[in-house]
C-alpha cells in the first residue's frame, strides 16, 4: 500500500508539473485513471499540496536571504574595485603586499557574487515553475548512486532498494469528524485487553475479487498520550493518520 501511495503521489506531482493547478483540481481524472476512492485521493492530495506549499515557502525564505547576501557582496566588490581604480589612476598609493591582497579579495568577491547570483537564478526558476522541483526520496540519497563505495552500498541494486524504500516509506490518511472513529480509511478501536485494533481500507486496485476490503492489525499499542487518544475516539474527533516504515517497524502517528 505504501508503494502505491508513493507512486500515486509522484504521478500526481508529474501531472501538476505538466498542467499546473492545485493537487485537488486533478481529482476526477485521477480517481478514474487509478481506481482510487475520493477519500483516498484527498489524503494524497492534501499531503502533496502541503509538501509543495512548504517547499515554496522555504525557497522564498532562501531567496530573501540570498538577496541580502548579494547586496552585501555587491557593495564590498564596488568599494574594492573603486580602490583598485584609484590605484590604477595613481590617485592612491598602497604597499605592494596590501595591494595584492586587495586584488585577491576583490577577485574572491566577484566569484562569490557570481555563485550567489547563479543560486538565486535556480531558485527563481523553481518558484516560477508549476512545481518547485522536489526529489522524492531526497537528493542526498539519489546522488549516492554515483559514489556507492564511499556511501557504503555493496552495489547499485542495494542502493536501488534503499532508494525505492525511501520513496515509499509512509501512507497518509486524512481524517474527518463525519466518519466512524474520525477517519474513513484508517480506524482505531480499543480492545478488551487494553490495546487497540487498527483497520485500514485496502484500495480496490490492490484487491483481487473476493479479497477483504480491510487490513486488520491487532495488538496495536501507543506509548504516548493514550488518554488524549481515547478522549478523541470517544468524541469522534477527526483523526488523520500517518503510517511510517522506519526500516524495521511500521509506526502509527495520529
Amino acid at each position: 500500500m505504501a508503494a502505491l501511495h508513493g507512486s500515486i503521489k509522484r504521478k500526481l506531482y508529474a501531472r501538476i508539473a505538466a498542467h499546473g493547478g492545485k493537487a485537488k483540481s486533478h481529482k476526477t481524472a485521477f480517481c478514474r485513471e487509478h481506481g482510487l476512492s475520493a477519500r483516498m485521493f484527498n489524503a494524497i492530495a492534501v499531503e502533496l499540496q502541503g509538501l509543495l506549499d512548504g517547499t515554496r515557502e522555504l525557497l522564498a525564505s532562501e531567496r530573501k536571504d540570498l538577496l541580502k547576501a548579494i547586496r552585501r557582496q555587491a557593495r564590498q566588490l564596488v568599494a574594492r574595485r573603486d580602490r583598485l581604480a584609484e590605484i590604477e589612476a595613481d590617485r592612491l598609493r598602497m604597499n605592494p603586499q596590501r595591494e595584492a591582497k586587495l586584488r585577491r579579495t576583490a577577485h574572491r568577491n566577484g566569484v562569490a557574487l557570481s555563485r550567489l547570483q547563479a543560486k538565486l537564478a535556480r531558485i527563481e526558476r523553481r518558484l516560477a515553475a508549476n512545481v518547485p522541483g522536489i526529489c522524492f526520496g531526497t537528493r542526498k540519497l539519489f546522488n549516492q548512486q554515483h559514489y556507492l563505495a564511499l556511501t557504503g552500498f555493496r552495489d547499485r541494486d542495494a542502493w536501488l532498494r534503499a532508494w525505492q524504500e525511501s520513496r515509499s516509506h509512509q501512507v497518509y490518511f486524512v481524517g474527518s469528524k463525519d466518519e466512524t472513529a474520525g477517519n474513513q480509511l484508517c480506524q482505531l478501536r480499543q480492545t478488551a485487553d487494553g490495546r487497540y485494533q487498527l483497520k485500514v481500507r485496502v484500495p480496490d486496485c490492490l484487491r483481487n475479487r473476493g479479497e477483504r476490503k480491510y487490513l486488520v492489525i491487532n495488538g496495536v499499542t501507543f506509548n504516548h498520550d493514550r488518554a488524549a487518544l481515547d478522549e478523541a475516539l470517544d468524541a469522534n474527533t477527526a483523526l488523520s493518520w500517518r503510517l511510517h516504515w522506519d526500516g524495521r517497524h511500521w509506526r502509527a502517528f495520529v
